[in-house]
């Protein structure tokens, strides 16, 4: 039997973050339509960062001080290029980042009498499926907890391989550091098979934005997004005319080549979708019953963004058809480094692959619709690992109190580092564009379409469109309807 230390103090404890929830804890929202100050920041980040100073002295999670006598908690994670997933950061190296996230680990070892192996990492997101499926159809004790692609496990839930959160013993999914809507989306059941907390970073790295090149700028005589970001006046039509303006044939030739200026750099399979999200618009939408239904085909907005977006694209030639190719996402943005683009579309996570351009950039959300639409809107796309524990487990009391006070710690220690000096300090150039992260994860509008369906919505629908410049979308919509339905029910169990 596992030692509980300071009965007394726990039970204390408890009531005093009973009372402390009811004071501080904002109302963590739906993504859906326009936010109220009690709806915003629905995944909990700025809030994390603007009240930890307040209450960090004072509000904890609720496990209790354990001793599990030493028990080796084992991750299994996998390698990726365009997220933070190694969870078991076992040493300091002086990066403020990652030195919070050791002591995160420290804290939880410490508290619980556990011990962190080194995170099992078998390769990519494929290699880490394949091995989690077989260790579990084996019945192996494998490993405790997974950090896995949050669409892969979506698709997985029906197939009996994971726990459900609600029978782990101290998770608290009404607290900020669970991302308490986004699970309710993910899960469309009564059960949590799938779960997004503080732990997770993937759904801040995978939030999207818009740079901007200041030389650029600058030499054209364009206004000021920032200006226009906070006067309400940063619509489609403005960011499409500041485009336009921007292309130029350097050589000369008549031809527009990737040794010319564009107006667009950015990846076939995100523009589009990123300008749904700017006008707030979701491909898929929750029904009263709490089940997903591809509701694209009857939302005349989503099909006049679809034109304006097509009309910008690919006849005005704002941008190189070749970029998903030139320009890696991921990696490397050259036509934008190289100021061959007034924007460009990114990841929080990709602008570390900028640190190195000469040129100052900015960043602004993506456009609204017009003027009329009060708030930006933000796209949060697939790629993004999620938490899951598979049915194997011999002890889920270890599992439950590990997995609630690594997201509390993440919440509390990780996140505000996360934002205030990884991003905000490291990879911005100026004092607007750290302001600018707090407005566009106030603007987070999640769509199941760009996400946990991502294949069959996102990259089934949209991306074909746009890249194929085909601009057929309703017959798309209709055709890929089946297919969207059967992941749905596969994700229910049925």
């Amino acid at each position: 039997m596992y030692k509980t230390k300071n009965i007394k103090k726990h039970l204390t404890s408890l009531l005093l973050i009973a009372l402390l929830l009811a004071a501080f804890l904002p109302i963590i929202s739906s993504c859906g339509g326009e936010s109220s100050d009690n709806e915003r920041y629905p995944i909990g980040v700025t809030a994390a960062t603007q009240e930890t100073e307040e209450i960090s002295t004072e509000l904890t999670h609720g496990v209790p001080r354990l001793d599990f006598e030493g028990y080796e908690f084992r991750w299994l994670t996998s390698t990726t290029t365009s997220t933070y997933c190694i969870t078991a950061v076992t040493e300091q190296t002086g990066d403020v980042l990652n030195d919070a996230m050791y002591d995160r680990i420290k804290k939880v070892e410490d508290e619980l009498g556990v011990v962190f192996a080194p995170d099992i990492i078998p390769g990519e997101s494929e290699a880490a499926l394949s091995l989690m499926r077989n260790t579990v159809f084996a019945g192996e004790d494998a490993f405790d907890a997974a950090m896995q692609l949050g669409r892969a496990a979506f698709g997985m839930i029906g197939s009996g391989l994971f726990v459900d959160f609600k029978t782990l013993p101290y998770i608290t999914t009404g607290t900020q550091w669970w991302f308490n809507e986004i699970n309710d989306q993910v899960n469309l059941t009564d059960k949590n098979f799938v779960m997004f907390g503080s732990l997770n970073m993937g759904i801040y790295d995978f939030t999207n934005a818009i740079l901007f090149n200041k030389n650029m700028l600058s030499s054209l005589n364009l206004e000021n997004p920032y200006v226009l970001v906070d006067s309400g006046s940063w619509t489609f039509d403005i960011c499409a005319e500041m485009a336009k303006a921007a292309v130029h044939d350097v050589d000369g030739d008549g031809q527009m080549t990737k040794d010319d200026i564009w107006g667009f750099a950015g990846r076939s399979n995100s523009l589009l979708p990123n300008f749904i999200a700017g006008a707030r618009q979701r491909m898929v939408e929750i029904d009263a019953d709490g089940i997903p239904r591809l509701t694209a085909g009857s939302n005349e907005r989503i099909f006049e963004v679809f034109d304006r977006v097509m009309t910008l694209f690919r006849d005005d030639g704002v941008w190189y058809t070749k970029t998903g190719t030139e320009n890696n996402y991921y990696v490397k943005c050259p036509f934008f480094e190289n100021d061959q683009a007034l924007f460009a579309d990114r990841s929080f996570y990709s602008l570390t692959q900028l640190r190195e351009m000469e040129s100052d950039f900015g960043m602004v959300p993506f456009p609204k619709f017009d003027e009329v639409q009060e708030q930006y809107g933000a796209m949060v796309e697939a790629g993004g690992r999620a938490t899951i524990v598979p049915v194997t487990i011999k002890d889920p009391e270890v599992v439950g109190a590990v997995l609630e006070a690594l997201n509390f710690y993440g919440w509390k220690d990780v996140i505000p580092v996360y934002f205030e000096i990884a991003l905000k300090q490291k990879y911005t150039r100026d004092n607007e564009a750290s302001r600018m992260f707090d407005l566009i994860l106030d603007s987070i509008i999640y769509d199941l379409g760009d996400t946990m369906l991502c294949s069959t919505v996102k990259d089934g629908i949209l991306v074909p469109l746009f890249a194929g410049n085909k601009r057929n979308l309703a017959s798309k919509i209709e055709s890929q309807a089946p297919k969207v339905e059967a992941a749905i029910q596969a994700a229910m169990g049925n």
